[in-house]
């Protein structure tokens, strides 16, 4: 489905929200304000995938697919008022278009709209403690925190260490869920990395092995295969590799 024809589908979703609203009874117009968030929620989800799948895509084409996607948004939000899963939808869509501002190289529009995601998420967080509000607040904060890496290190690392007591939290909440263990994992590979940033490599390596051992744990849970004598998990390896050799 091209982008052109996800902008029409989401219009014609709301469009046909707004006319049986106005022509049915309060319980029925909730009804379609319900199903109508859902397939805005999912067609923009189908939007930013695909997208991301092409490389280079001008600016004017991104702004252009966003600023209708917003505009749907907004419509529903004269109805649906403080709800805070349409925000949800509205901070994912901010999300997902950050990577693809970030994949086409406008990286001061990403940074934009990875703080507008954030913003939304911390605010989702504090009002709701679910896990997966939890979890896509850190991962907001992971995304502006790489984006401040080389501009504002320190910034980005208080980003960082936020993420990584979430998770750290998640993971204690839930008796160890790989999918937390994992994310821990992860935050402490971007903690090592600052670390290294700021000529502490002892500090790098208690990290990126804190993160191994996450990993490792993972691995025996689920019975992955791992050759016999390695260490071998994508990024974890290769900043062990790293702080070696330097």
């Amino acid at each position: 489905m091209t982008a052109a024809a996800i902008v029409f589908a989401i219009a014609a979703a709301v469009a046909l929200y707004e006319w049986s609203s106005a022509e049915n009874n309060k319980q029925r117009a909730t009804r379609n304000y319900e199903a109508a968030r859902t397939t805005v929620g999912g067609l923009i989800d189908q939007l930013a995938t695909g997208m991301r799948s092409v490389e280079g895509m001008p600016l004017r084409t991104i702004n252009s697919t966003l600023n209708s996607a917003q505009t749907l948004l907004d419509t529903l939000e004269k109805e649906g008022g403080d709800d805070p899963g349409l925000k949800n939808i509205r901070a994912w869509m901010y999300f997902e278009f950050a990577k693809n501002y970030q994949n086409s190289d406008f990286l001061d529009e990403a940074l934009q709209y990875a703080r507008r995601s954030l913003d939304l998420r911390r605010e989702l967080a504090r009002r709701n403690t679910s896990h997966t509000l939890q979890w896509n607040y850190a991962m907001s904060l992971d995304q502006v925190g790489d984006f401040e890496r080389s501009p504002v290190p320190e910034r980005a690392r208080q980003h960082y260490e936020e993420a990584s007591k979430i998770r750290s939290d998640l993971k204690d909440k839930t008796q160890g869920s790989d999918q937390f263990a994992c994310g821990l994992s992860f935050s402490f590979v971007r903690l090592g990395d600052m670390d290294m940033v700021a000529m502490n490599p002892r500090d790098a390596r208690d990290r990126y092995e804190n993160a191994l051992h996450e990993m490792e744990a993972v691995a025996r849970r689920k019975r992955w295969r791992i050759v016999p004598g390695t260490r071998s998990f994508p990024g974890i390896t290769t900043s062990l590799a790293r702080l070696t050799s330097g």
